[in-house]
This record gives C-alpha cells, sequence and structure tokens, in this order.
C-alpha cells in the first residue's frame, strides 16, 4: 500500500491522499479512482475489503485511491478524465449535467438516501412535522442534506423560516450545537451519524417521506471511459459486489480490518469496549448497503424510477431549473456481468475471515 500527498492542478484543493490497493504486478490493468471524501475513514471501508480480500487481484485490477475535497469535485475530477471512476453521490451529477458533466453512475453502492433527520433519542420531536419552529444543524449552507430536509418539510407542510438552518459543521461541533438546544435536529448523512453515535450519542431519525428509499451514490464514470474501458469497469464493479457480500456478512471482520490498516481510528479500551463502539458506527452504516428491500437483486442495481423522483426533489426545489433524464446520470447495462460471481463462496470467505 501506499500513501501520498498530492496538489490537482485546476482544482486548487489538496487532494488528502491517494492509495494504491492490490500492491499487484505489472500485468494488471490500473484504474484510478476518485473518491468523494477526504480521508480513509470507515466511508471507505468498501475499497478496503475489495483489496485486501483479494477481490481486485483477483479481477486483475490495480486501483489508486485518490481522495477529494467532496463529491463535486471528484465528480468534475472523474468526468475530466483526471480519475477513472469517482466514488460519488448523485447529485453532483444532477446539478452538474447542465454544467457539462457527462458520465454515469454504473455501480450503487447505497441501496437507500444517506441523508435523513437526526434528533436526540428522548426528544419529544416525533415526526418531521414536529420540526415546526425548530431550529436545524446541517454542515455548511450548500449541503445536498439541507436541500432534502427543505424537501421533507415542505411534504410535512412544516413552513420553512428564514433561520431554521444553521451551519454547525459536523462531529463534536454538531454534537455540541444538539446537546447546548442552539439547535433541535441535524439534517447531514448516515457516516456523520455514525461516528456521532460511536462517541457516545444517542440519535434517532426521520426520514423523507417519499425520496428515503433511493439509493444516492456508487460508482462514476464519464461516458468516454464508459466506452473506452468497460470490461475494467464490469471488473471493478465485480470486486465491490464481492466487497458487499463480505461486508453484510462478517461485518466484524471488516472493522477488524479498517482498524488493522487505519489503526487510529479503533477507540481507545479493551478489545471488547473497542468492538462494542466499533459495531456501534458500522452497524449504522449496513443498511445502507444492504439490498433486501430491492426487487432486483443484482449488487450495484440503481432504481432508475427512483433517480427520476429524487432528480424531481431539486427540481422542486429550485436547485436544477431543467430535469435531467435518469439515464443520462446512471446505467444498469453493466450489472449483468457485474453480478456473475460465487456469492456462496464470498460468504464463506467473510465467515472464516481472520
Amino acid at each position: 500500500m501506499r500513501i501520498d500527498v498530492r496538489r490537482i492542478g485546476g482544482f486548487g484543493a489538496m487532494v488528502c491522499a491517494g492509495i494504491m490497493l492490490s500492491g499487484a504486478a505489472s500485468a494488471q490493468v490500473k484504474l484510478i479512482e476518485q473518491a468523494g471524501f477526504p480521508a480513509p475513514d470507515l466511508t471507505n471501508i468498501m475499497n478496503l475489503i475489495a483489496d485486501k480480500a483479494g477481490f481486485l487481484k483477483g479481477e486483475g485490477l490495480e486501483v489508486e485511491v485518490r481522495f477529494s475535497t467532496g463529491g463535486p469535485q471528484a465528480t468534475q475530477i472523474t468526468a475530466s478524465g483526471g480519475a477513472d471512476i469517482g466514488e460519488v453521490t448523485l447529485e453532483p451529477l444532477i446539478e452538474g449535467y447542465d454544467k457539462g458533466i457527462r458520465g454515469k453512475l454504473f455501480f450503487a453502492e447505497y441501496t437507500r438516501l444517506i441523508y435523513h433527520i437526526a434528533v436526540p433519542a428522548d426528544s419529544s420531536i416525533q415526526s418531521i412535522a414536529d420540526l415546526k419552529g425548530k431550529k436545524i444543524g446541517v454542515t455548511n449552507m450548500g449541503s445536498a442534506s439541507l436541500v432534502v430536509a427543505r424537501s421533507a418539510l415542505r411534504k410535512s407542510n412544516v413552513p420553512i423560516e428564514a433561520d431554521m438552518f444553521r451551519p454547525v459543521g459536523f462531529g463534536d461541533g454538531a454534537v455540541a450545537a444538539l446537546r447546548s438546544g442552539q439547535v433541535q435536529a441535524l439534517s447531514m448523512w448516515t457516516s456523520a451519524y455514525g461516528s456521532m453515535m460511536k462517541a457516545g450519542m444517542a440519535l434517532r431519525f426521520l426520514y423523507h417521506p417519499t425520496v428515503a428509499e433511493i439509493g444516492n451514490g456508487g460508482y462514476f464514470a464519464s461516458d468516454k471511459t464508459l466506452a473506452e474501458k468497460r470490461d475494467s469497469l464490469i471488473r471493478f464493479g465485480r470486486a465491490h459486489a464481492k466487497a458487499t457480500v463480505f461486508l453484510l456478512e462478517n461485518p466484524e471482520a471488516a472493522l477488524r480490518m479498517h482498524w488493522k490498516y487505519n489503526p487510529a481510528s479503533k477507540p481507545a479500551g479493551t478489545d471488547e469496549e473497542a468492538i462494542k463502539r466499533g459495531m456501534i458506527e458500522m452497524n449504522a452504516l449496513l443498511s445502507q448497503y444492504s439490498i433486501e428491500r430491492h426487487s432486483d437483486k443484482r449488487y450495484g442495481f440503481t432504481d432508475m424510477d427512483g433517480v427520476r423522483t429524487y432528480i424531481g426533489l431539486f427540481t422542486e426545489e429550485g436547485v436544477i431549473s431543467r430535469p435531467v433524464q435518469a439515464q443520462d446520470i446512471a446505467t444498469n447495462d453493466l450489472l449483468d456481468e457485474i453480478n456473475k460471481f460465487d456469492e456462496a463462496k464470498v460468504r464463506e470467505l467473510a465467515r472464516s475471515w481472520k
């Protein structure tokens, strides 16, 4: 594994690190993945499993993961040819289409919307309607989670006041704002809540009434890369489908794998105490990867009707002026080939992983 720090010219922003996955022989196909998050925390778990469980190597791939300040930057870099694959959410594709972004999500990593509202577990707020007159914390005023929350409020007939949303950052800052009463709720994403829960914050969640079960992120490639590197993308998708099976079969093994290569992330205390706290965060993430809610059980499946509904939300909220066509930003065309693997064999590997 190689870690290096680099500056991406033209974007003027620091890409925190690049990790070479698989340490493979020169005969293997090399791909660059631009992740839409800044560091290899638990959000990076699928990349780690795909590498360390040997799934990338088995597909003849060597993948370098580079990290970004966020999804929009990762989308721009990937769409412009600076990376083969972007690990991003749908929002930069929806908002970027009119600005020339051309490419598609070819493997859906998430099977439900990662954005939802959280309140303290003992809060009197029981529904979105109860948020009338309350303050809601967001990481920043440009966050997609704010757009989703605003839509949820409208659909629940809650008046949106001028100062209803307040930027509170995330992590300790968000927890402090919630505990102090500066805000009564948060609108963020699954992994952000997971880290708060690991730190001891008990939360309860309120979901959007119409888009909560729509997956909104995964692996994206430009139209040019989809045409020129189709076989490599299929093999990449297959490695990540196997990683999904592994994670769902043995999340504790995946957590220990994460700690092995990111030791600073392991909670203090005995191993038993660390596992208990770590699994709080891990369990918060698992539901966003499960395929059980889908009628189509292929790993990586994108619900195209759901994408149309999600695009409609961004139109209704005035984020985009012209609706984007779902087939212009997502595709299931590679999934039949991606899902050609022995799932039982992967499950057995996960169960026996040491």
